[in-house]
């Protein structure tokens, strides 16, 4: 409609007719309804296509040893403008304009939740306790790498990215690319099973470190945005206001909740809502202070206490629906602004890949020559500089932020991404390939290589024994074996207890001293230590413990407590059978017999699995005789057996009795004589039968050794009995019941006809114990309630050179 003349302006009327269609769901097709006109179809199926996608590219590049979180973002892009996205079609249905805010909104509550349960695994206390010692690993490198960015943009100039808001990109840029995120080091590491690895330690008290630096920096740079200084202010009085509540209320409070709750027991349901709501709180009070929304859930997750009880049932009740539900979300919505058909100056690509390349070198360098500080080796120095050049899904919500304040426009976002998943899908193969984690870090002398065993340790010095329990459960049996190795004055025993637990609860595993001044965090390790506390302060004995707590998973559980064999020249390490307090084949008598494996392939001393599933080890007492029966066959792992039992008969209420299997065919000249085709089948069978000779020798040394120290001895006693094959020894094993207190075995046997993998598909556990072992352990000997102590030698094959 025209306006009257003389009027100066003139209005238009506009009718505009669109669907009025606000419900977010469809009606469906039988109503002539487009699902994907709706929001939450196309949701739905945005998250089931980014996960397929994400499975099927895990299965294909499952050769490359590519990790799974990189198959979680390729699947994201796939969807996107670099691939199925660039159909117009596929687009316009996959990503409709009524759904783009709530994807962004899904996929900003996806990162608060992620952030929340990150910094929830984090122990900083910890790792910053533990970064004393490597601090120079998280500042060289990182300054190294920040130099170098800063004078490759200096050196390059403004005019070389027309993609970059030169003035706010460069330095905050240098900063976070230099830097190296937890949450994507930590679950690398997990991945490359190197977590309990003391690389892998390093790198997670660096990574904490520079973790801690690149959110000061971004809360600094949030607060500094307003170009109103009165307004920065605010915000930063804010921001600081916060943190203390965070500090002094919200953590007294999580404490205390952690505390109420019994020992064993979840987390009540209504505290695990009314943390999950407060996530969303700290999000929504970060955001209207000005400083990211993130912030608000790192400053929850970090000042909560971590491991059981609260930290691990959170993690138990919503990992799986933020990892596998929420995240894809956001892989859906950064692999959306993913187009690498925008990459069109290839002059500016170029420039800005040189600086990424060339900062991660810098951080590769910088990491070798800190190792070298610490006298770390060249190759491990490498691995570590690997290690922290990974990227992963920090830093592509640092990146899609950049994008929302325009600080990078859309091909220079593409660009990090794609350099991102480029660089980690190299890089984490090759250190898979390149890293051993049961190698240590430092270079070692040869007599801290060799093994060390009881038959080579004086008899007159301390005796170290690794004594590792799972429960309170364990706690009896392993105090009545420490009495029963005899301590005294003169060769007093110094037992290191490790108590084990599972790592639940947080992503950073932990081995140290118990400190009796500081109460743990977890509540079982205080009640166990104080029973081996009055223990040594009551035996008559002369008996030192050392309490240590290891946290971590299973699978990596033995390589701390190796290092701490290694590191003291400990010559035993006791640990206790699977099957002793769990449900044969429940999930964790599964998991400990493959850590009582672990232990038996990488000890660097004896080991000992003692069976002790109804308790019946009893406390030595001057009351009753203790008996102990040896059984012999031969090998080194009878004879470390043996040594320990010749400690046990020097106590006065002891009574050992040595079962000798001697083989019948050897000792009236009959042995098995074959003729060889070839010359070097010839050899071999030669060579073979000097090392069974010298091992022959050996048993007899160490049987007349015994029998000479325990002369007049009435307590002790010898018996030599005949075989002639591995059936007749058990026959003579089911005929030697008799009332024992303990019974000790060798796990393997060497002795020609006697060979253990003649009985393996017969008995449950002869990986483990070996097949005689698992025959004393049996209910076919003494109705199974005599406790079987199984001993083996450290890996005597194990190549140490080659570390």
């Amino acid at each position: 409609m025209a306006t009257p003349p003389g009027n100066k302006t003139t209005l238009f009327q506009h009718q505009i007719c669109v669907k009025d269609n606000r419900r977010a769901n469809s009606h469906g097709l039988f109503f002539a309804d487009d699902p994907f006109e709706s929001v939450l179809p196309v949701t739905l199926c945005q998250i089931i296509l980014a996960i397929a996608a994400s499975r099927l590219l895990n299965f294909i590049l499952r050769p490359l040893r590519t990790p799974l979180s990189i198959c979680n973002i390729l699947g994201g892009i796939v969807m996107g403008p670099s691939l199925f996205g660039r159909s117009k079609q596929i687009m316009g249905r996959l990503y409709p304009p009524r759904q783009a805010e709530f994807l962004a909104t899904a996929a900003a509550l996806s990162a608060v939740f992620f952030v929340f349960s990150s910094t929830l695994k984090m122990n900083i206390s910890a790792s910053l306790r533990a970064a004393k010692g490597s601090w120079r690993f998280g500042l060289i490198p990182f300054l190294a790498s920040f130099w170098v960015i800063s004078i490759l943009f200096n050196l390059f100039g403004r005019d070389s990215f027309s993609g970059l808001d030169f003035d706010r990109s460069r330095v905050i840029m240098s900063f976070v690319l230099s830097l190296s995120s937890f949450p994507v080091v930590s679950q690398a590491l997990s991945e490359l099973n190197l977590l309990t690895s003391e690389l892998g330690q390093i790198a997670l008290s660096t990574s904490i470190i520079n973790d801690i630096t690149q959110w000061l920096i971004l809360a600094g740079f949030s607060m500094t945005m307003s170009r109103n200084s009165k307004t920065s202010i605010e915000i930063f009085f804010s921001f600081w206001a916060l943190l203390f509540f965070c500090v002094f209320v919200v953590r007294p409070a999580m404490i205390a909740v952690s505390r109420k709750t019994p020992p064993g027991k979840p987390v009540k349901e209504s505290y695990i809502v009314t943390i999950l709501v407060g996530v969303l709180a700290m999000a929504a009070i970060t955001d209207s202070i000005g400083v990211n929304y993130l912030h608000g859930p790192l400053l929850l997750g970090a000042v909560m206490p971590n491991g059981p009880p609260l930290a691990t049932t959170l993690v138990d009740r919503t990992e799986v629906i933020i990892t596998q539900i929420l995240l894809p979300l956001l892989y859906v919505f950064i692999g959306m602004h993913t187009d690498v058909s925008l990459i069109t100056n290839w002059n500016e690509a170029f420039k800005l890949q040189v600086i990424i390349i060339a900062s991660c070198l810098a951080k590769l360098l910088g990491c070798v020559l800190t190792s070298l500080t610490y006298k770390i080796d060249f190759k491990h120095g490498l691995m570590l500089g690997l290690i922290l050049n990974i990227k992963g899904i920090v830093e592509l919500i640092v990146f899609n932020r950049w994008r929302k304040l325009e600080i990078v426009k859309l091909p220079i976002f593409s660009q990090l991404v794609i350099s991102s998943i480029v660089m980690t899908t190299i890089l984490t193969p090759l250190i898979e390939i390149l890293y051993k984690p049961h190698t240590r870090l430092h270079l070692l002398y040869d007599h801290q290589r060799q093994m060390r065993m009881i038959q080579n340790s004086p008899e007159d010095t301390e005796l170290c024994i690794i004594c590792c329990v799972h429960s309170e459960a364990n706690v009896r049996s392993t105090m009545a074996f420490l009495e029963a190795c005899n301590p005294r004055r003169a060769s007093p025993i110094c037992a290191y207890v490790v108590h084990l637990i599972e790592l639940l609860g947080q992503s950073i595993p932990v081995c140290h001293r118990v400190d009796g001044r500081r109460r743990e965090s977890v509540s079982d390790t205080n009640p166990i230590m104080r029973a081996f506390d009055n223990y040594a302060r009551n035996t008559s004995g002369s008996v030192t413990i050392q309490p240590y707590i290891n946290v971590a998973p299973y699978k990596n559980m033995h390589e701390a407590v190796c290092h701490l064999a290694e590191d003291n020249f400990v010559p035993f390490l006791l640990i206790p059978f699977h099957e002793n307090e769990q449900t044969p084949g429940s999930l964790t008598a599964t998991a400990i017999r493959g850590l009582n494996l672990n232990f038996q392939a990488y000890a660097p001393c004896t080991v000992g699995i003692l069976v002790d599933r109804y308790s019946q080890l009893r406390m030595v007492r001057s009351d009753y005789l203790f008996h102990v029966g040896i059984f012999f066959i031969g090998g080194f792992d009878d004879r470390e057996a043996l040594a320990l039992g010749s400690r046990m008969s020097e106590r006065a209420d002891m009574m050992v009795t040595l079962f000798r299997f001697v083989l019948y065919t050897k000792q009236i000249g009959f042995g098995k004589s074959e003729s060889f085709e070839n010359k070097e089948a010839h050899e071999e069978a030669e060579e073979e039968e000097e090392e069974a000779i010298i091992q022959r020798t050996l048993d007899e040394c160490y049987i007349e050794e015994f029998k000479a120290k325990n002369i007049g001895n009435p307590k002790v006693g010898h018996h030599n009995i005949l075989v002639e094959n591995g059936e007749h020894v058990v026959e003579a094993i089911r005929a030697l019941q008799g009332n024992y207190d303990l019974v000790m075995v060798g796990r393997k046997h060497e002795m020609e006809g006697l060979r253990d993998e003649e009985m393996l598909n017969f008995i449950e556990n002869a990986e483990l114990l070996g097949t005689f072992g698992d025959m004393l352990a049996s209910v076919e000997f003494c109705s199974g309630m005599v406790p079987v102590l199984v001993t083996q030698c450290g890996v005597k094959q194990h190549n140490w050179a080659s570390d």
